[in-house]
């Protein structure tokens, strides 16, 4: 077609990037297209909405490689036979493409989507290639249909993405893939191998009840939103160099079998991961029960490891939420048993808790000793062994109001220390009723404290 004298480029009427341009020309040379069965508009410039693509059959290979759609870009129910094109196109507008249907390859790479972009139910056949393509506004792919694989490499979605119910039954890489807004893949069926490496999902992620039948891969994956695996089976996912402050986990299957390697989380003071501190907000029974279930899941999978380090993280977040779940529950003997082996020992993994609370009971058993009084009972020998053709008996009182604070104090340390060790000594007794009574209950708070310091040693050892 010969060229405008109006187009300071001298393009043809269908490569004229003028707004003002002949429509009606534009339209009818399409049409003529059409009916020729020539299936070319690479490089067009599509001056406004047009429907001639609505319900299209395209026999043969369509090529709308670096066209530009100023208007909506209407391929409803359109049927692809061959190969369609449309890499590097950009669509100025909306792009329907629902319930549309790709029987060969479509490549979309580096196609960019300014409105919103609607793929729902629609059909790929052939491999789908949408690398490094852009979408601005929201990419709707539910329910759709990816017989081959999926390529989403390096692809920007600013704002929301859906590909909930989606069906991948070659592999899919969103590798290097940026999604700014919602992402959904809520119902998502991956046959083959599903990548993100590198992808980053800023906005919420809702993974709940994805199907994985591949390799799911996660590496270097970022969360900067809240991400969700509820009812998701994660047998064949690994997650490598990822952050899981923000991820979800409750309800999910096979967490104890999925592979961690290299992950990590940021220090918060409501809890480990984000499970805990949704529990901690609604304070619901069955929400600290999921948490527990996440925690103990995760527990066993780093301990088959060996990675007791973070084993024993886990398992305080177990122990934690089963404590809290049984007070909302009205358990409230397991709950005060749980809160008692929370406070003393930190569940096994605060060392400096029984060894902080032994000092204090020492110290504060030997002033109770000090005002109840100790009654001293030995033999003259006991100081001088010269003596023992007169053997003689000598009994005296220790007490801070008798003998004076300073004079009493080492005995009533002696004697607490020896007492809450189970050591016990002929020389030193209580010298009341009371004092009898709080040698009776140190003797069985030090042992308990003794044994849970000795468990959180034990359980540093194994790391």
């Amino acid at each position: 077609m010969p060229g405008l004298h109006e187009d300071p480029d001298g393009f043809c009427l269908f490569h004229s990037q003028k707004p003002d341009k002949d429509r009606d020309g534009f339209r009818q040379g399409i049409e003529r297209k059409l009916e020729q069965g020539d299936l070319d508009f690479a490089g067009y410039v599509f001056p406004e909405a047009i429907d001639l693509f609505r319900d299209r059959i395209f026999s043969g290979d369509a090529n709308f490689a670096s066209t530009t759609f100023s208007g909506e870009a209407d391929f409803f129910r359109a049927a692809f036979g061959g190969r369609a094109d449309f890499s590097d196109a950009t669509f100025s507008v909306d792009a329907t493409f629902y319930h549309a249907t790709f029987s060969g390859d479509a490549d979309l790479s580096y196609a960019k989507f300014s409105g919103d972009s609607e793929f729902s139910r629609a059909t790929f056949s052939g491999d789908a290639e949408f690398n490094f393509a852009t979408f601005t506004g929201n990419a709707e792919f539910a329910g759709a249909t990816f017989s081959r694989d999926a390529e989403f490499a390096g692809v920007t979605f600013s704002r929301d993405a859906n590909f909930s119910g989606a069906r991948f039954s070659g592999d899919a890489s969103f590798s290097r893939a940026r999604f700014s807004g919602r992402t959904d893949f809520s119902g998502a069926k991956f046959s083959g191998e599903a990548g993100f490496s590198g992808a980053a999902f800023s906005g919420k992620a809702d993974f709940s009840g994805a199907a994985f039948g591949g390799k799911a891969d996660f590496f270097v994956t970022t969360f900067s939103g809240e991400a969700y695996f509820f009812n998701v089976d994660l047998e064949k996912a690994v997650f490598r160099s990822v952050d899981l402050s923000d991820v979800r986990f409750s309800r999910a299957i096979n967490l104890d079998k999925t592979r961690f390697h290299n992950v990590r989380r940021r220090p918060n003071p409501k809890g480990l991961l984000l499970d805990e501190r949704k529990a901690r907000e609604t304070k619901k029974e069955t929400d600290y029960e999921n948490a527990e279930q996440v925690y103990n899941q995760l527990k066993r999978n780093f301990e088959g490891r060996k990675d007791y380090y973070r084993a024993s993280q886990f398992h305080y977040g177990e122990m934690e939420m089963r404590r809290l779940a049984q007070l909302r529950r009205g358990s409230y003997g397991q709950w005060l048993l749980l809160s008692l082996y929370y406070w003393l020992g930190g569940y096994g993994e605060r060392l400096w808790k029984p060894v902080v609370w032994f000092i204090v009971m020492i110290l504060l058993f030997a002033g109770f000793y000090g005002i109840a009084g100790l009654d001293v009972e030995y033999t003259n020998a006991y100081f001088d062994t010269s003596q023992h053709e007169n053997i003689e008996t000598i009994r005296d009182a220790i007490s801070f109001s008798r003998t004076g604070f300073f004079q009493a104090i080492d005995d009533v340390l002696l004697f607490s220390l020896r007492t809450a060790t189970l050591q016990r000594g002929d020389v030193i007794r209580p010298l009341t009723v009371i004092g009898v009574w709080l040698q009776l209950a140190e003797t069985i708070f030090g042992p308990i404290l003794i044994g849970l310091a000795g468990l959180a040693i034990k359980r540093r050892l194994q790391r």
